[in-house]
């Protein structure tokens, strides 16, 4: 029996199994998803956010409004020691013919500490229907 009759198929059937599974974890762009939430009511900031220790990231991050209406937000960065850091405060609305994902690419290099070298970042906003996707 021929090594190369039974070895190349079995590769490449490997190959087409493992290459779904890799990919299945980042869309076309590379982009990872870190969370997808519903905000919760915060009552000692007084607004709407996402968890705090959901989406730890670095370098540039895209938060998405996957539904709820438009929405003014602030991205901060969670820190348990100190005040949370301001990241920045923007607006987002969906397409109003099909309430579409809207998306918006944020730097926080900046903003990346501690021991794993990331950034801890929220969502804030008054909208209490927003619901937020955060990709690293």
């Amino acid at each position: 029996m021929n090594l190369k009759k039974i070895a190349v198929p079995f590769l490449g059937s490997l190959f087409a199994l493992v290459l779904p599974l890799s990919s299945a974890f980042a869309d076309s762009a590379g982009w990872q998803l870190k969370t997808w939430e519903q905000v919760h009511y915060n009552s000692t900031l007084d607004y709407y956010i996402t968890g705090v220790d959901n989406a730890h990231v670095s370098g540039n991050v895209l938060i998405c409004l996957r539904s709820g209406g438009e929405a003014y937000f602030y991205v901060k960065e969670y820190d348990p020691d100190n005040a949370d850091d301001f990241v920045t405060y923007t607006y987002l609305t969906p397409t109003s013919s099909t309430n579409s994902t809207a998306c918006k690419m944020i730097d926080i290099s900046s903003y990346q500490d501690g021991s794993n070298n990331q950034a801890e970042i929220y969502v804030q906003t008054t909208n209490k229907n927003a619901v937020f996707a955060i990709y690293d």
